[in-house]
This record gives C-alpha cells, structure tokens and sequence, in this order.
C-alpha cells in the first residue's frame, strides 16, 4: 500500500505529482494530469518546470529570509498563484473551496 511521503520531503513540483498520481482516483488523475486537445501547453509547463533550478548553498543562514513580491502588483509574501479548477472536487471533496482554504493558510 503506498504510504504519503513527509511534506518536508516533496522538493518540487514533480514529487506532488507523482504523490497524487498515487492518491486520487484513476479518472480524477486522468484528468488533471492530461491536456487539452494536442497537449502542447502541458509540455510546455514541463519543459518549463525541469529550466527551473535552485542553487546549492551550503551553510547560507536562512533563519531570516525575504520571499515578498508583487504579483499583478499587488504585494504578496509568499510568491504562490493558486486558481479554482474545473472540477475541483475530483480532487477534494470540498472542491474549489478547499482550494481557497489552502491558498489562506499559505
């Protein structure tokens, strides 16, 4: 049986995935792991997210750190964007409204 890993061990975005690949319903997954007719956004997204890197530092303090900026101008201190979904409930059963919980907490 699988066993969710630690959220303190999900590192990118792909460790999401493959932890929901894991968890939802095989027509949920489906879904919201396809694309629209050609798939060439999906791609896309993909390429994009493997160009995205983070530097190693070693013994950098990082007690203290500045995430703010502005998205669409509009200050935030934590540069996230989350957006409703179409069928938001396949994925949870409270839907779009857990979305926005989540989006609070963070």
């Amino acid at each position: 049986e699988f066993k969710k890993p630690p959220l303190a061990a999900m590192l990118n975005s792909f460790d999401f995935e493959s932890v929901a690949r894991e968890v939802m319903e095989p027509q949920a997954w489906g879904y919201y792991s396809s694309g629209g007719d050609d798939e060439i956004t999906l791609r896309d997204n993909h390429l994009a997210f493997q160009r995205i890197t983070m530097r190693p530092r070693i013994l950098v303090n990082v007690r203290e750190i500045d995430m703010t900026t502005k998205i669409l101008n509009v200050p935030a201190a934590l540069p996230l964007y989350f957006t409703a979904t179409a069928l938001a409930k396949l994925a949870h059963q409270e839907g779009e409204l857990a979305i926005v919980k989540a989006a609070k907490k963070a």
